[in-house]
This record gives C-alpha cells, sequence and structure tokens, in this order.
C-alpha cells in the first residue's frame, strides 16, 4: 500500500518510519500541493518515494499473523518565500534542553537540535502555517529530514504528526536565509494534522487511560521483568491489523486504545509503555523477508538489545519470546538494518526516498535475552532436564532455545526419537497428551512443543 507521493512546491513526506511488510516497493508520483498560507515564491522540484513494506507473516517463524503495513513516504523540496516576507526570529533555545534524555535527539547535531526544539514545541501546540525554524546552512532539506523523523522516534505520544510536510527558504528582516517547514496530512492540501485540536485533546485522554489500565498490571520492580511483563500484556491485547489506510495503525494510540495496529504501532506503543517506567528504548528500521518493518532496541543494565514485539505476536500458541532481547547477529539472521542518517552520502537524503535510523545503538548484550534468564536452553544431551522444566510450567505451549545450531540441525534430522524421549519420560506428570513439535525457527533455533491435550480440546470446541 501506498501512502505517499510527491508535492510541488516544498513539500518533504517525512518517513513515518517503516511498515511492516508488503510486496510492493515504494514508486515515485507527482501531485500538486495548494499553496500554504505564505506560499514560495519559486517553484522547485519535488519528489517523493514511500517505502512500502509488509511483513507477511506467513514467513514469520512459529506465527501465522498476516503482516502488511507501509510506512509513511518521505519527500523534499527547496523554496523561498518572497522577498518582502519578512518573518519572526525563532524564539531562543534554552539554556537546558527538555529533550537532553531523548535518544535521538542526544544524537543530533546543534543545528539539528535547535530545529528540533523549535519543530517539538510547534508539533505539540498543532501549529498550522509555516514554522521558523533557523538559520538555513547547506544541507538544510537534510536536516529537516533527520529531525522528522528524530522527533517522531522520541515521541511515541504524539500521534497526531502527519506524514507530509513542506519546506521552504525564507529570509529574515535581515535578510538571513531561514529554513521553514509546515505539516500536512495529505500530499495535496494545506498545513494540517490528521486531526483538530479538540479530537487531539480528546485522545490524549484515552491514550492515558489504556496506558495506565496497562501499567497498572505490572507487578514487578526488576526492569527486566517490568519489560517482559508489558511485553506479554501488549502482545495480549494488540491485533495486527491490514487496515493501512487508517492512520492510527502506525500509532501508539492505534495499538493501545483501537487495539489494532502494524509493526510501527507495536514498535512506538512498547516505546511509550516502557518510558513509563524509566527503561531507555528506541525503535530501529530496516527489513525483514525483504520488506520494511519497525522493531524496539532496548536498554538494560547499559547494554542494548533487540525487541520484536510484533514478530513475538503469534495467534499459534499464544506469546512467543523468540525476539525478545536478542543480538545484533541473531537479530541479522532473519532482519536488516537500515544505515544511519550520517552514513548517507551528501544530499542522498534530501528528497525523502530514504529509510534510515537516527543512530541506532548497537546491540551485544546477552544478560537479559528471555531464554538465559526465563526460559530454558536445550542442551543435546539435556532431554531430563527439559522434560523437569516441561512439568513445571502451567500453560499448553513451551518455546525453548536450542544450545547451538549444530544440535538443531541434530534435532531436526532425528525429531521423532526426541520427542518420544521427551514424552516417555514425561511420564506421570503429563499422562494423558505429552507433546508435539509444534515448529522451529531456523533462523533463532527456537524449538516450540504443544500439549496435545489442548490440540485435541481445541479441536473438539469447534
Amino acid at each position: 500500500m501506498k501512502r505517499a507521493a510527491v508535492i510541488l512546491l516544498a513539500i518533504v513526506i517525512a518517513l513515518s518510519a517503516v511498515a511492516c511488510v508488503s510486496t510492493g516497493g515504494g514508486d515515485n508520483s507527482s501531485l500538486t500541493v495548494s499553496n500554504p498560507t505564505v506560499p514560495p515564491s519559486e517553484s522547485d522540484q519535488a519528489s517523493s518515494s514511500e517505502p512500502s513494506s509488509s511483513e507477511s507473516s506467513s514467513d514469520k517463524p512459529n506465527s501465522s499473523v498476516s503482516d502488511s503495513s507501509v510506512a509513511g513516504p518521505s519527500s523534499s523540496h527547496t523554496g523561498s518565500l518572497p522577498a518582502d516576507e519578512v518573518l519572526p526570529q525563532p524564539e531562543p533555545e534554552p539554556e537546558i534542553s527538555i529533550h537532553a534524555e531523548h535518544y535521538c535527539y542526544a544524537k543530533l547535531t546543534d543545528r539539528q537540535k535547535e530545529y528540533y526544539e523549535i519543530m517539538h514545541e510547534a508539533v505539540h501546540n498543532m501549529k498550522l502555517d509555516w514554522i521558523v525554524l533557523g538559520k538555513a546552512d547547506k544541507g538544510y532539506k537534510t536536516d529537516v529530514a533527520v529531525v522528522r523523523n528524530a522527533l517522531a522516534n522520541d515521541h511515541p505520544d504524539i500521534f497526531w504528526l502527519p506524514s507530509y510536510y513542506a519546506t521552504a527558504i525564507a529570509n529574515d528582516a535581515q535578510g538571513n536565509p531561514n529554513t521553514v517547514v509546515y505539516f500536512s496530512a495529505s500530499a495535496d492540501s494545506s498545513p494540517s494534522y490528521l486531526m483538530t485540536r479538540s479530537e487531539k485533546d480528546r485522545m490524549e485522554v484515552e491514550l492515558d487511560s489504556a496506558v495506565k489500565e496497562i501499567t497498572d498490571k505490572v507487578t514487578a520492580t526488576d526492569p527486566y521483568e517490568i519489560e517482559l511483563q508489558l511485553h506479554d500484556l501488549l502482545c495480549e491485547a494488540v491485533e495486527y491489523s491490514d487496515d493501512t489506510s487508517d492512520p492510527m495503525v502506525y500509532t501508539a494510540y492505534g495499538a493501545l486504545v483501537n487495539r489494532k495496529a502494524v509493526c510501527e504501532g507495536y514498535s512506538r506503543a512498547m516505546q511509550l509503555l516502557l518510558g513509563k517506567f524509566g527503561i531507555q528504548s528506541v525503535t530501529v528500521t530496516g527489513t525483514a523477508n525483504k520488506e520494511g518493518h519497525m522493531w524496539n532496541a532496548v536498554n538494560l543494565g547499559g547494554e542494548w538489545y533487540h525487541l520484536d514485539v510484533t514478530w513475538n505476536d503469534s495467534t499459534v500458541g499464544g506469546v512467543s519470546h523468540e525476539y525478545f532481547n536478542i543480538t545484533d547477529a541473531v537479530i541479522s539472521l532473519d532482519h536488516t538494518f537500515n544505515k544511519n542518517y550520517y552514513e548517507f552520502g551528501e544530499g542522498e537524503l534530501e528528497d525523502g526516498t530514504l529509510s534510515f535510523n537516527t543512530n541506532r545503538p548497537v546491540c551485544n548484550g546477552t544478560e537479559y535475552n528471555y531464554y538465559s534468564r526465563s526460559g530454558f536452553i536445550f542442551h543435546e544431551n539435556g532431554v531430563a532436564a527439559l522434560v523437569d522444566y516441561i512439568a513445571a510450567q502451567d500453560g499448553d505451549t513451551v518455546e525453548v532455545k536450542f544450545s547451538d545450531t549444530a544440535f538443531r540441525d541434530s534435532f531436526n534430522r532425528d525429531s521423532n526419537r526426541f520427542v518420544n524421549s521427551i514424552n516417555e519420560q514425561l511420564g506421570t506428570a503429563y499422562p494423558d497428551c505429552g507433546f508435539y513439535i509444534g515448529g522451529y525457527s531456523v533462523s533463532t533455533s527456537v524449538l516450540r512443543l504443544y500439549k496435545k491435550s489442548s490440540v485435541l480440546n481445541s479441536s473438539a470446541a469447534s
């Protein structure tokens, strides 16, 4: 699905991060945008792209969820305002930034931080018309693209920010060129947001209530256990949505209030929930199954971990933890990362056709991996230990991680013998059912076992 296109005039369609998976790539098209309140005086080239993607859950290990979403498009444009238009000077940057603790903000240049501060205040207040960001340095279009990306990824609570935006150049009273920008809810309209101010105020109350509903259920105090409880609660609450025409499925509001989201909505909701407990996280964009995708990176104990809530939300066998706190090396088996913005060449980001990360953290932590901390690591001679672990579980599904790929391959070649041995040793623990293999992931080496009785009961009920 496509959410964007190009805009004549000064349109920069902001990358609404990523989408989750669709079989189509982005394409370019031309549109005409209606004049903003203070129109640029010069016509410019306009381009746009729509890094579109969807995550086909049929390709996800151990999942039957259909994942298809679209990332917001991005395009950039340069313009200038009439010489007699004198714009007010931007407010000076505060001595202590209120955004100092935000991950993406901290990775920006000084000029980009100035833009960010002004843009955040304007967006928070839903300012229409042109927003004066400040001095237009060389590469100002790239700066705007980076700041727009950083702002969205630092503030999952802002759900009214549209994908489209326009940039232009305007002189101040002294004749100095300034960068100006406005946001639009569609490619061919004047400045606007995804909703009105009154609608936004009402929806903010709804979002706060939905967040509280989940956070009130958290009983843990340890950051890892808090993350685990939030993850499971979010997976239980949200259903993957195929309606990519609804802009809310890309937001935390869509996930937490409407209970429907694509990967972007899942990721922003998880970031918002973690932030309520002071746990640092950031969204990561890239590809999975060769299509655009978004997930989280989470900081625990000073080390970073990847967390893909969307791919863990499986309708088969309940919530999975296969992608819970894994390293770069593990997630790279079936995910790829978009480059950081500073890794692109000069001008490459100006037309908004490329998806990027502000500054993706390196994730090498292992201590808080789910299987190391809460789950079970299955060794070749560990059937007896696995039986004890299974017997101690209350649910109908058991997920374990193979100790290494060599054992995983050995298990695959002789899986019937292993399962028969497991069921035989279970003995009196589950005399009426036993377990069968529900599937295992070739990439992350996770095995899923299902209690036979749960399948029989489910079949009888249907």
